[in-house]
């Protein structure tokens, strides 16, 4: 090689690296490999407002009943939202979502079966722990209203039979 295509491929290799510290892109875990999953997604504003029934129950129960945890029911699975997700994460290992960015707040849960063990099997080592929290359930369920109801309160009984409608 002569000496001018030696200087040639040092700009060449220079010029590369010049572009690849401006190159800026955001990896998202989850989904298919590459940044495909990235065309459709919704970028959120961190200046969001959370909003939403499920956020009003958990919001409402916190400040009023000094509750620690609570924990909604939602169709089949029972919800933790925001920092009350953080905990499960930490203790439990639960997974946290946004419902593919649907919701404004993180979630956490477990699904609901016909006997409720599960329910049984958290409301157990929360009690062993001391922690204070509290079930929200589906009382009723039509086509254009869902009422929740506190059914179980660790340490503030008053909040038992406090009614949500959405």
């Amino acid at each position: 090689m002569s000496q001018k295509d030696m200087d040639d491929v040092k700009k060449a290799l220079a010029a590369i690296d010049a572009k690849k510290k401006n190159i800026r892109a955001k990896i998202y875990s989850g989904g298919s490999t590459g940044l495909v999953q990235q065309k459709g997604r919704i970028r959120k504003n961190n200046q969001t407002q959370k909003t939403g029934i499920i956020k009003h129950i958990k919001d409402t129960l916190k400040s009023l009943y000094k509750i620690d945890l609570v924990i909604i029911e939602v169709g089949y699975y029972m919800n933790i939202i925001e920092e009350d997700a953080q905990y499960f994460y930490k203790e439990f290992e639960f997974k946290i979502h946004d419902r593919g960015g649907n919701s404004s707040y993180e979630v956490a849960g477990f699904p609901l079966d016909d006997n409720k063990t599960n329910m049984e099997k958290y409301k157990k080592i929360l009690l062993e722990r001391g922690i204070s929290f509290c079930f929200v359930e589906q009382t009723e369920v039509t086509n254009s209203k869902v009422t929740r109801e506190v059914t179980f309160s660790s340490h503030n009984k008053s909040a038992l039979g406090l009614t949500f409608y959405s």
